[in-house]
Formats: C-alpha cells, structure tokens, sequence
C-alpha cells in the first residue's frame, strides 16, 4: 500500500512539473516594441526575453524598406535606434523563432510601427528683391525747342502771304513839270469861269 501510495504521489508531482512546464513555456517569448519621438529624434527599442535558446531565432527591422539590423539571437536580445527626426519612418519587426515557424504559438511574428515626423521643418521664402528701373531722359516737347538763329543778321518774319514791297525803279525824269502844268491848267479853267459868270451879270 504503501509504494502504491507513493508511486501515486510521484505520478502527481510529475504531472504537476509538466503542467507547470507547459505554463512557463507558453508565457516565454515576450517581446516588447516601441517607437516614438525622443528628444526631436525618431526612437525604436526592441526587447525580446525568454525565447527558447536551443537553436538561433531571428530578428529583422526595416526602416521605410531599407534593413536596420539582421541578427541571430538566443534566448533574449534587444536592439535600440535612433533615426531622423525630420522625416517619417514606417519600421517593420519581424521575429522568427525556431520553436515556432508558422506562427501558430505568436512567438514568430511581423509588425509595423510607423513614426511621423518629430521635427517640423519651416522653410522661409527668400527676401524678394525689387528693382527700380532707372529713369529714362524724356525727349522735349516741341514748344520746349528753342532754335537760334545761324548768323547775326537780323531776320524779317513775314505774315501770312504778304511779300516785302519792292523799291521802284528810277527812270531818271522829274515829275516836277507835270505838277507845274497841272496847276496852271487849274488857273486857267477858274479865271475862264470867273469871267463868264461877270458877263452874265
């Protein structure tokens, strides 16, 4: 009775181990990821604890497609980056452990963390430079011309069509005789009247 009793008890206590084996093998694999801005830098941390270190497991990052790191590892392993700031990262984990290639148990697994820009870039326009055209010398009105005359002698204006009157020409006779004979043709023609009115009377 006795060894059946303690044959029973040792069955329990190895049923007992196992279950409790099971447990801790199915809460290991912990991994923990974060991404975030730190200090106007873009900042990831991969933490992965607990992993079955009987074969290599695998971890892959990328950062908008371009590989971070590539690297086997045990039972744990942890890798940290920082990145620019300026820009946008879309980050991609991807963990393979060898206990669990399908994915079945979570341990394998992809996920992706994205991170928008932590520092706002300004750009401010250049200054925009104006120039003034320079002044162009303007061209005189036609009453600001004013002409002066070529030589020293003095110039006539003519009005309208009027031409200057011509001097006559000198033939060389006196015209003297002709008054005088006038005149005494005037005296002849009144004494003549003079004397036919007496007679009348």
């Amino acid at each position: 009775m006795i060894n059946r009793a303690s044959g029973s008890i040792a069955a329990l206590g190895i049923s007992a181990l196992a279950v409790l084996g099971s447990a801790t093998v199915a809460s290991a694999h912990t991994p923990v990821l974060s991404a975030s801005c730190v200090a106007d830098k873009a900042v990831i941390a991969v933490q992965l604890t607990d992993y079955n270190a009987g074969k290599d497991n695998e971890l892959i990052v990328t950062d908008n497609g371009a590989e971070l790191v590539s690297a086997n590892f045990g039972s744990s392993h942890r890798f940290q980056r920082e990145l620019d700031g300026a820009a946008g990262h879309r980050l991609v984990v991807e963990v393979k452990a060898w206990d669990d290639p399908d994915s079945e148990q979570g341990w394998s697994f992809t996920k992706t963390l994205d991170v928008p820009q932590c520092v706002k870039v300004t750009t401010t326009a250049p200054p925009v430079q104006t120039t003034t055209p320079a002044p162009t010398p303007s061209s005189p009105t036609p009453s600001q011309v004013v002409t002066s005359p070529t030589s020293s002698e003095p110039v006539s204006q003519l009005v309208g069509d009027e031409t200057p009157a011509e001097p006559l020409a000198a033939t060389g006779a006196s015209p003297l005789w002709l008054l005088v004979g006038g005149a005494a043709l005037l005296g002849a023609g009144g004494a003549a009247l003079f004397v036919a009115r007496r007679r009348r009377a």
